[in-house]
């Protein structure tokens, strides 16, 4: 199995290096391929503060584009989770 995952902000606080780390133990022997692949199986999408209160109809830009992820993997079939999130106040 290949897992693609997005929303890895690893670099930027402990939070989310901490889910990651713990995906990675989890999911221990499957293959990880790069955030920018097409060649998966499995897309986690690491939600964050990213996926709450968006702004004015289309959201903001990290919305955006994890949103535009998901569609993306269950419109070719593939699995698509949304983990570490909270969904609140989305136009």
């Amino acid at each position: 199995m290949r897992i693609k995952i997005v929303g890895d902000h690893s670099h930027y606080h402990c939070g989310s290096a901490a889910v990651i780390r713990t995906l990675h133990a989890h999911y221990s022997g499957v293959e990880w391929v790069a955030k920018d692949a097409d060649d998966y199986d499995v897309l986690i999408v690491n939600g964050e503060g990213t996926m709450h209160h968006s702004r004015g109809e289309i959201g903001g830009k990290g919305f955006r584009t994890k949103m535009a992820a998901l569609r993306e993997a269950l419109e070719k079939g593939r699995p698509a989770h949304l983990v570490n999130s909270v969904w609140q106040e989305n136009t």
